[in-house]
């Protein structure tokens, strides 16, 4: 019987059941290398947007939104350029540099457009930053 109609080269012979066992194993060894390659850059994009954004903005009283809409946006900027222009650098690094770089320039700069908002906990109350160890006025 031939495989692919008319004019095809081969049969569904011996070559037949061989090659679909190890192209089924290829595919999913394929799919399995890039499951692995997209956790290691979802990690990378976790490292850029909540490592800098949550440690300043808990232990950082002056932090606001517009410096963290800012240090995201550069950050996977810098991670995203360094990654297709410069492959042999760590990008997620770079781009973590940059974000946090970005976070403490543009927090200072737009203190009177956008003031910080107090740290509140689930039923709405501040949270108080006071007398704790590395905190930030």
């Amino acid at each position: 019987m031939m495989i692919g109609g008319a004019g095809a080269a081969y049969d569904d012979g011996i070559i037949g059941n061989i090659a679909d066992p190890f192209g089924a194993a290829l595919c999913l060894f394929v799919l399995a290398l890039l499951w692995v390659a997209g956790m290691l850059v979802a990690f990378g994009l976790i490292i850029l947007l909540v490592v800098v954004l949550v440690d300043s903005g808990v232990w950082w009283q002056k932090a606001n939104r517009s410096g963290a809409l800012a240090a995201m946006s550069m950050g996977i900027v810098s991670w995203l350029t360094t990654s297709l222009l410069y492959p042999e650098l760590p990008g997620d690094l770079i781009g973590l540099g940059v974000s946090f770089v970005t976070m403490i320039i543009v927090t200072p700069l737009t203190q009177k457009i956008d003031p910080p908002r107090a740290l509140v906990d689930i039923d709405g109350k501040p949270i108080e930053l006071t007398d704790r160890l590395g905190t930030l006025r």
